[in-house]
This record gives structure tokens, sequence and C-alpha cells, in this order.
């Protein structure tokens, strides 16, 4: 989870956008980052942090950007993040029960989704990815996959990416 909601951090740093936007973004990282690291979030709150009706809807606002052709540099931005909060929300639901659409087709390989949408954004540091990757698989591995583990604080996360040094 960390290692998603790390990448989605490091994506919301290089969008350009409205302030009323990037105070959507934040609250839904925020309220991920709430979840994981154990605090009582509903998978509900979390979907609805990207998809709400109540607000101008984040989600809405990344498609705004991605048109199934496009290469502008903005959508993936946007994309990294939606797609590491669908997946954060879809473990926030339990895998179980009746999910909300985009929710339901979410699995495991969306982290390799997330990653790939990441690295398509204008300098965007690989090599951090890498770091990532390996300190989480170093100090949180399970041999079970749907065993999440202890929370790994945010602080930590950014100190193991390391994201100026490439």
């Amino acid at each position: 989870m960390a290692f998603v909601l790390a990448i989605a951090e490091r994506a919301y740093t290089t969008i350009e956008t409205n302030a009323t936007q990037r105070g959507q973004i934040r609250n839904a990282l925020d309220l991920a980052q709430r979840w994981q690291d154990n605090a009582y979030v509903s998978g509900d709150s979390l979907y609805e942090a990207v998809v709400g009706d109540a607000q101008e809807m984040l989600a809405e606002s990344a498609f705004f950007f991605f048109t199934p052709d496009s290469n502008d540099p903005r959508t993936f931005a946007w994309s990294t993040i939606i797609s590491a909060m669908f997946y954060i929300s879809w473990h926030a639901y339990g895998r179980r029960g009746r999910l909300p659409e985009p929710i339901a087709d979410v699995e495991e390989e969306d982290i390799d989704h997330t990653v790939k949408l990441a690295l398509r954004i204008p300098n965007f540091n690989g090599a951090a990815i890498e770091r990532l990757a390996r300190y989480c698989i170093r100090h949180y591995r399970s041999p079970d996959g749907s065993d999440l583990g202890e929370p790994i604080s945010a602080q930590t996360m950014l100190e193991a990416a390391d994201w100026d040094n490439a």
C-alpha cells in the first residue's frame, strides 16, 4: 500500500491545476495515508474522495485530461493518482462484497499499471521506484500476498525513495 501511495504522492507534485483540485487530491491522498496507518477509513470514504458526487469529481478531472490516444504528459500524473487511489480503495473494501464499478475490476497487478503510468510522467525518477520496491521487499515481504503487513510511514517511504537522487 505504501508503495503505490508514495508513487501517487510524487505524481501529485507534478500536477499543475487549480487550488480546488489540488485540495481534493491532497484530501484523497491524506485519507489514503490515514487508512494505510490503520486509522478507520472505509472503502466508501476513499472511493468518494476520488469520485464523490458531493464535489467536483477528482476522477472526472483526471479523465478530462485523458483520452485513449493522448500523449499529453499531464494525463499520466492524473492517471497515476487515480490508479493508486482505486487500488488502495480496493484493499480498504477488503475485496469482498459488492464493489463500486471501477473498483470491482482492480487486482494486485494494478500496482504494475500504476508504475507504468508514473514512468510516463516527464522526469519521473524510475530509479526511486526501484529503490522503493527493493525497500518494501527487503523490509516488509510477506508469504501471503493478501497480507498488507505493518504500515510504513510516509516519511520512511520518502527516505527510501530518495526522489532527488537519480
